[in-house]
């Protein structure tokens, strides 16, 4: 093949020309804004739901057919210095219910299918000197288990949503009648 004589080829100067520039780079100051790894403000939620199973870790149980009113309460904290760049103007709850296993019914296994059993509420509630509280009335069908998780979020004076937590879960079975 023939060679191009138009490319000229990389000779130790041109490297050494590169290296100095790399080490120009590397010796100054990487200028990162403090914003991208710096807590300025910090808000954090804690829950409290009703009701809750007399044994931690155990389940609630229920009448099949029956509803169950969930009660929230929560209580916002602030870091050192609250509402430095934003502040809370609501707390959006969110219960979701997932039926996660059927009763069988005279030995007989009922299939579930995808999406089967599943609710989802939302509510959006305002604090009052950082404290809330919000009521979920949820519907349980036949007999089953069932996962329910509440979940706050912050709502800021713009209208942005922030997922700060926390997620809270209770099992509650509904029995049919016997």
């Amino acid at each position: 093949g023939s060679v191009d004589k138009s490319i000229k080829p990389i000779t130790h100067l041109h490297l050494e020309g590169l290296m100095k520039q790399v080490e120009m780079i590397l010796e100054g100051s990487f200028c990162l804004p403090r914003y991208f790894f710096q807590v300025l403000q910090s808000t954090s939620v804690k829950l409290a739901i009703t009701p809750q199973p007399r044994v931690n870790g155990e389940y609630l149980s229920v009448p099949s057919g029956s509803q169950l009113s969930v009660k929230v309460e929560g209580v916002i904290q602030h870091g050192s210095q609250p509402d430095r760049f934003r502040s809370v103007s609501g707390v959006v709850l969110t219960l979701s219910s997932q039926l996660t296993s059927r009763l069988t019914i005279e030995n007989k296994n009922i299939p579930m299918k995808p999406g089967d059993g599943q609710v989802v509420l939302q509510q959006s509630v305002t604090p009052h000197r950082d404290f809330f509280t919000g009521q979920f009335l949820l519907a349980l069908g036949g007999g089953g288990q069932h996962q329910v998780t509440v979940e706050a979020a912050v709502q800021d004076n713009s209208g942005n949503v922030w997922t700060t937590g926390p997620r809270s879960t209770l099992t509650v079975k509904t029995l049919e009648d016997s």
